[in-house]
């Protein structure tokens, strides 16, 4: 039996010149014209990662048979979103150090040998991790679309999974089949899994 824990830190910078204000230059009339690009923000600096993690490693019969857990939490500090700004600013999106973000879970893993022979040998490799992702705070911005197509959008908000999907949510009538309301920006899903995991079979 083998018990571990460790804590770390990472960061991810922004792309280059995301800090500046940046001008486009385009062709009007056969000369040189100049429009607005990012505004640009001095105070935007790298997001920095958290990971905290313990979990313990287990062998048994001679290694015949290994099990792995581990509990992992993650805080995403000063996360980097392509935010818009109000609408009366008229300021087009920029990349801002405005959230924090949450990913917390389990990870399991076992190797089982099942036949352990000199000329022959079989074993099985199996997984399964789970995933909880919130947005924990939106900063100073309020929710905003990050993609997704028209009839149905992905978006950042507050207690929400990132990239949460928000659309139009019919209500049928269960003895006609017609609709009978529509209720607008509803949430209507989680595009990341929740758990996932494999399996594997290894012959010799």
């Amino acid at each position: 039996l083998k018990l571990r824990a460790s804590y770390g830190e990472t960061g991810n910078f922004p792309e280059p010149f995301s800090r500046d204000r940046l001008l486009n230059v385009n062709a009007f009339l056969g000369q040189t014209s100049y429009t607005f690009a990012d505004p640009g923000d001095p105070t935007l600096g790298p997001e920095r990662v958290e990971t905290f993690e313990f979990g313990g490693d287990l062998a048994l019969f001679n290694g015949r048979i290994n099990l792995q857990v581990t509990r992992y939490d993650e805080t995403t500090n000063d996360a980097l979103f392509n935010a818009p700004f109000a609408p009366s600013t008229a300021q087009s999106n920029q990349v801002r150090n405005i959230g924090e973000v949450s990913n917390q879970g389990w990870e399991f893993s076992g190797q089982f040998s099942i036949l352990q022979q000199p000329d022959y040998s079989l074993s099985v490799n199996a997984s399964l991790n789970t995933l909880n992702n919130e947005v924990v705070d939106n900063g100073q911005a309020s929710k905003f679309n990050n993609g997704g197509f028209l009839f149905l959008g992905t978006f950042v908000d507050e207690g929400q999974p990132i990239g949460y999907l928000e659309g139009d949510q019919p209500f049928f009538n269960p003895e006609t089949g017609e609709v009978d309301s529509i209720q607008t920006d509803a949430v209507l899903g989680n595009p990341n899994p929740d758990q996932f995991g494999s399996l594997g079979l290894t012959a010799r």
